[in-house]
C-alpha cells in the first residue's frame, strides 16, 4: 500500500459490514456527513451515479477536502459495473509533485486554497426533502471554511500531496 498507494482485489463479494471491516484495517473512518449511507453500516457511504448525478466524481478530486483531516484513503466496492465505460482512474498526485520543476514547487507550496462545503453540495442534489434540508444547513453551519495548503505532507509516504476539489475550492490565495 505505501509503496503504490492503491490496492485492487477483483472479483469480491462482500457485505457491507465486510467491507467497513476491511477498511478499519488501514485507520480510522469517517462518516461522511452529507453523502447517504448504509444505515446498519455509517461508515459505507452510498454513491449512487443514477440517483444523485454525482458528476463531480467523474473529475480528479481528493475526498473530503472540507475538514481538517480527510480520510487517508477509501475502500470502493462496485456492485453495478457497466459493460465498457465506469472506469475509475487513479493516479498520484505524490509522483506529479516531485515531477514538477524545483521554482514550480516553490511557487506553489506558497499557495493555500479554501474549501467551503457550501460549494461542493448544492441544494438541489443533496437537499431534495426536508430532513435532507435541514441536515444539510446545519452541515454548513458547523464546518467553518478551511484555508488548506495547495500541497500538503502526507503522513503515509511523507511527500506532498495535491488537496484538489474543485467543487469545494473557492480560490487560491498566495
Amino acid at each position: 500500500m505505501t509503496e503504490n498507494l492503491v490496492i485492487f482485489i477483483r472479483n469480491q463479494n462482500i457485505t457491507p459490514i465486510e467491507q467497513r471491516n476491511l477498511a478499519k484495517f488501514f485507520g480510522p473512518l469517517h462518516i461522511h456527513p452529507i453523502f447517504p449511507n448504509i444505515s446498519e453500516v455509517p461508515e459505507i457511504m452510498v454513491l449512487d451515479n443514477s440517483k444523485q448525478d454525482l458528476q463531480d466524481n467523474e473529475n480528479r478530486h481528493t475526498d473530503v477536502t472540507f475538514i481538517k483531516n480527510p480520510p487517508l484513503g477509501c475502500v470502493l466496492y462496485a456492485k453495478n459495473v457497466p459493460d465498457y465505460g465506469g472506469d475509475t482512474l487513479w493516479s498520484s498526485s505524490l509522483a506529479a509533485y516531485d515531477a514538477l520543476s524545483n521554482p514550480l514547487k516553490k511557487f506553489l507550496d506558497r499557495l493555500t486554497a479554501i474549501h467551503d462545503i457550501s460549494k461542493g453540495f448544492p441544494v438541489e442534489r443533496f437537499a431534495t426533502t426536508e430532513s435532507e434540508h435541514i441536515k444539510l444547513e446545519q452541515i454548513k453551519k458547523t464546518t467553518l471554511l478551511l484555508f488548506i495548503p495547495l500541497f500538503e505532507l502526507t503522513p503515509l509516504r511523507g511527500g506532498k500531496v495535491y488537496l484538489l476539489m474543485m467543487d469545494l475550492q473557492q480560490k487560491l490565495m498566495n
